[in-house]
């Protein structure tokens, strides 16, 4: 192991660095653990639709969000979205 390292030589990222996604994608996976009180009969609802797709509750509620956060900013919507209607 050397005794100095010359940082002045690293302008560029690690190779093993480039291949990692950027912080905002990051972010975006980071969850969160809240409390959230909701009525009886949408719970039963999400939960009905979760068993349905094969999912659990919280990433059922999590999908549905993001549709609708990404709808309301006008983003295209993600894959796993695109065959989900929150009308249906």
């Amino acid at each position: 192991m050397k005794k100095e390292y010359n940082l002045n030589e690293m302008r560029q990222r690690p190779p093993v660095m480039r291949d990692l996604p950027s912080m905002e994608e990051l972010d975006r996976h980071i969850r969160i653990r809240t409390r959230l009180i909701i009525d009886r009969d949408v719970l039963d609802w999400c939960k009905a639709q979760a068993r349905s797709s094969g999912e659990n509750v919280n990433d059922f509620v999590t999908r549905m969000l993001r549709h609708l956060k990404d709808a309301s900013t006008n983003q295209a919507p993600s894959p796993e979205m695109r065959q989900y209607s929150p009308m249906a």
